[in-house]
């Protein structure tokens, strides 16, 4: 493979839209991701944070202004950006290390990958690389994309998992499901989650890398975030499918927590619980 990545579709036009509101009907399906911007803070007591909103309906990118101080939290209008190109069905979004600043513009990044094509009714492992230019102003953005076999080391396709920032250079996936014999016109199709592995991605070389760890119980649509505080992913819930009938879908209702230590060691803890246990053990690392 090559040194680095190669990246095909590229898009340029970064114009505005005109209009003030975004028009997403009700039901549509989004990935979002949220960023501090210096450059619009309203004033000096109030920090402006932009939620980057992807439509995975109409492949439009909006964004959504979060004001946080002096009143407390207040929201803008959600204004598009740019017409994208066709955006996967539950794909996750990251934030990568900002770009080389420029006088007078903030500039950021965000990171697509995974997710359901609905074009092709398959799911999909595709990285769509946003690149945003904001002034005190106006917010334009490029698009490139790089198809899964262009990327080294890439998970298979899947939706449904998660992707989570564990620092501005590294993100780490986790589970998800794949659908086999998916197409249009066929009513069901076989849903199976078959991978319980993580994977580390690089986000500047965007090369991907399978953890040393011991694979889990295959799972779905879980809840996962980063705590800094203890360098932890923790993974919560989340459904195991075999197949396409309701008695092949499992809820899963373990706590896994993996920590990443500064040397790159790996440290996987799970707690098994059902139901009210859960409920507990939680109240009680809160309260803690």
């Amino acid at each position: 493979m090559s040194s680095g990545p190669i990246f095909s579709s590229l898009v340029t036009d970064s114009s505005r839209s005109s209009r003030k509101k975004s028009d997403s009907a009700l039901g549509t399906e989004f990935t979002l991701v949220c960023d501090r911007v210096p450059l619009r803070d309203p004033s000096p007591t109030v920090q402006r944070f932009l939620c980057f909103v992807f439509d995975n309906g109409s492949g439009a990118m909006s964004t959504l202004p979060i004001d946080v101080g002096g009143e407390g939290i207040s929201l803008s209008d959600m204004k598009e950006v740019k017409a994208m190109p066709h955006i996967a069905s539950g794909c996750t979004a990251v934030c990568p290390p900002p770009l080389p600043p420029k006088p007078g513009k903030d500039t950021k990044q965000v990171i697509l990958w995974g997710g359901l094509d609905k074009r092709r009714w398959c799911c999909s492992n595709d990285l769509t690389q946003v690149d945003i230019t904001i002034t005190p102003k106006t917010t334009t953005a490029k698009v490139s994309i790089l198809p899964g076999d262009k990327q080294d080391g890439v998970p298979s396709p899947r939706t449904g998992h998660t992707l989570v920032a564990i620092s501005s250079l590294q993100a780490i996936l986790f589970g998800g499901l794949e659908l086999a014999s998916r197409h249009v016109g066929l009513g069901t199709c076989a849903q199976s989650c078959k991978d319980g592995y993580f994977y580390l991605l690089d986000m500047t070389t965007l090369r991907w890398n399978k953890l040393p760890l011991p694979p889990l119980v295959p799972r779905a649509y879980d809840s996962s975030t980063w705590v800094p505080a203890s360098s932890t992913m923790v993974i919560v819930g989340g459904i195991t499918y075999s197949g396409h009938c309701p008695s092949e879908r499992l809820s899963v209702s373990d706590v896994v927590c993996l920590k990443v230590s500064d040397t790159s060691q790996y440290t996987l803890t799970e707690i098994h619980m059902e139901g009210r246990e859960l409920l507990q053990t939680l109240n009680q690392r809160d309260a803690q």
